[in-house]
């Protein structure tokens, strides 16, 4: 019963950062249409973002922990794998056509694919988790970065979400003691946990909606 209290705050962080999610594209969007001027490279607007990425990304990594804490189930791991896959094709498809000067190459949900792959393996290996833990902190803090990708498409992005440095943050979750998550039965939110269930949709389907 306590693990499953505990399983509860990953539903509800994710929730959290849909709300999230929602409110800055909803600015994102207004921006982009004229009605309102916010420059995203800079103060809040520009850490944003990237907070709600870090608590997307934790969950999956902690997600990956709770599901297949007791042995790999590839069969459900494979269909997940596939359909944020194919979600990640459809968003890169939709973004060239209606966004060709920055379309979405790899955004994040190309990142939770890959990082999901490359995470897989250390569900039951934690403690080799900090061999890439630590490679890719020492390669953040030496300022190496990855510019040769963007270079590589030849334009910008407007959701660019590399697997490097992201992919510290699924480990961050995978191997975060599964104890020290808050536990708590006082949910007057619960209502909402679906969304939290159904990110992806909800994610493939606020955005044409707040822009229509």
């Amino acid at each position: 019963m306590e693990n499953t209290k505990r399983v509860h705050f990953i539903d509800d962080l994710r929730l959290l950062a849909i709300i999230f999610m929602i409110i800055f594209h909803f600015f994102y969007d207004l921006t982009t249409l004229g009605f309102c001027k916010i420059n995203f490279s800079e103060g809040f607007w520009y850490f944003f973002p990237r907070l709600i990425t870090t608590m997307f990304l934790f969950c999956v990594g902690k997600s990956l922990d709770f599901s297949h804490s007791k042995g790999i189930k590839w069969p459900s791991f494979w269909k997940r794998f596939i359909k944020i896959a194919l979600s990640a094709l459809i968003i890169s498809l939709a973004t060239y056509l209606g966004f060709p000067n920055n379309w979405v190459y790899f955004g994040i949900l190309h990142c939770i694919a890959l990082g999901s792959l490359f995470t897989l393996p250390f569900v039951h290996r934690k403690s080799w988790a900090i061999i890439p833990l630590f490679a890719i902190a020492i390669a953040f803090i030496y300022g190496y970065d990855v510019k040769f990708l963007t270079a590589l498409i030849g334009r910008r992005s407007m959701d660019f979400i590399p697997i490097y440095p992201w992919w510290f943050i699924f480990l961050i979750g995978l191997i975060f003691p599964t104890k020290w998550l808050p536990s708590y039965t006082w949910r007057p939110w619960k209502p909402l946990i679906s969304l939290s269930r159904n990110s992806l949709r909800v994610y493939l389907l606020h955005q044409p909606i707040i822009f229509g």
